[in-house]
């Protein structure tokens, strides 16, 4: 499915009219308000583009180095291919933070599709000509073990294949979408991508509470050849997910959750009657906490996100927007680990007045709480340069896909160098 770069370089012409040729019957962007139980769509498709000049865009744009090597100026026409998966926490805290992103999304790809991240007309980086997105949820399998609201569903994008259904409440989408959109130079339809991005991001809120974003991303991007296996198979980007990952393009993982990773190592985690990890109901905590020795091991995930481009640090990057206080990672390019691992607000203990979860690492009006994730701030720092952390409490999400897009950019930039 391909629409244009281009288009949206040029200040989105297309974003009034639309013309996706795969989705040709919509409904005017006027209706799609009135369609709408809360009106995210209709929010998403009008004021971030019209918006976007205006949005802090300044402060993620001098992260970008243009000297970081001695590459020269930029040259328009480069090909620059770009496959990016998104892994959406679909557990019931993420309505908010599903439809920031989608409200935001449209700016991030038109600083993607110019490499200028300020928009003054001078490009940061190499603009991306080819870019794919895809979306999976944080949703795997739970095993042998039937765990209420953990049952995965493929056309969903849990259990790491990439989603195809839509947010089929909403009566601008459609049910069905390809695992992947992508948003091409020298074609059409720039409001459609966006649009269906909308539908596809938006996953709902009726997952599984043991979120697994490392693992699910693992999964989606190993090949079924790999030594590096899962509870229930191997992994899909030969298999359900082919196709999507190229072999010349940077390959982007991008994580959006509340909650630190529960990957699991031991399913037995999942069985409330395990001698091995007891329940006891008169002073639950959350069981991802209270047993740390049942999840697998955080080097599992930066050695196998390393593996996906043969360890080129510059042909993969690693985001996340997750449980960091906002004033913690100013900056994409510089997140000090030392200094949020030392923050009071990043120590994982149980919440006095809520012992069945943990104390917040951020709380914000609108967006909410969200626990420390310090499983994903040890993938993100395993990933050195190649990878950044953002704060969830961004309540509108604009300086977090900002800072990604910047950090992004350096990646880019540093591939121009090889």
């Amino acid at each position: 499915m391909r629409v244009d770069l281009l288009a949206l370089a040029v200040l989105i012409p297309c974003l009034g009219s639309g013309c996706y040729l795969s989705h040709e019957e919509r409904m005017a962007p006027d209706a799609m308000a009135d369609a709408g139980v809360d009106a995210p769509i209709d929010a998403f498709v009008d004021a971030p583009i019209d918006a976007a000049a205006d949005a802090p865009a300044d402060a993620p744009a001098d992260v970008v180095d243009t000297g970081v090597c001695d590459a020269g100026p930029i040259e328009p026409g480069l090909e620059l291919m770009v496959d990016m998966v998104f892994v959406v926490d679909s557990s019931g805290s993420m309505s908010e933070e599903q439809r920031a992103l989608a409200r935001e999304f449209p700016r991030m790809v038109r600083m993607l599709a110019t490499g200028d991240l300020d928009e003054d007309g001078r490009p940061e980086f190499e603009p991306v000509t080819d870019l794919r997105v895809a979306v999976i949820t944080t949703e795997l399998t739970t095993g042998d073990i039937d765990v209420p609201g953990c049952t995965p569903s493929r056309l969903d994008g849990d259990n790491g294949v990439l989603r195809r259904h839509g947010y089929f409440w909403r009566e601008e989408c459609d049910r069905d979408y390809p695992q992947f959109l992508e948003f091409h130079a020298g074609g059409t339809g720039a409001e459609q991508f966006v649009q269906d991005f909308s539908c596809v991001a938006q996953v709902g809120t009726t997952g599984c509470g043991y979120e697994q974003p490392l693992e699910a991303a693992l999964r989606a991007l190993t090949p079924s050849t790999s030594d590096i296996t899962f509870l229930d198979g191997a992994g899909h980007r030969d298999g359900e997910n082919a196709g999507f990952v190229r072999d010349d393009a940077i390959l982007a993982v991008v994580v959006i959750t509340d909650e630190d990773d529960c990957s699991v190592a031991d399913p037995g985690l999942f069985d409330l009657e395990s001698a091995r990890y007891p329940y006891d109901p008169m002073a639950p905590s959350p069981r991802c906490f209270a047993y740390p020795e049942a999840l697998t091991s955080t080097d599992r995930y930066v050695e196998g996100f390393q593996r996906f481009k043969d360890g080129d640090p510059d042909s993969f990057f690693f985001a996340a927007i997750t449980g960091v206080p906002l004033d913690m990672v100013t900056d994409p390019a510089s997140i000090d680990y030392d200094a949020l691992r030392a923050d009071p607000r990043m120590a994982r203990r149980l919440d006095s007045e809520n012992p069945e979860r943990l104390a917040a690492a951020c709380d914000v009006v609108g967006i909410g709480y969200a626990e420390p994730a310090t499983r994903i701030l040890a993938v993100a720092e395993g990933l050195g340069d190649s990878a950044t952390v953002r704060s969830i409490c961004d309540a509108t999400f604009t300086e977090a896909l900002a800072g990604i897009t910047a950090q992004l950019g350096r990646v880019i930039r540093r591939r121009r160098c090889h």
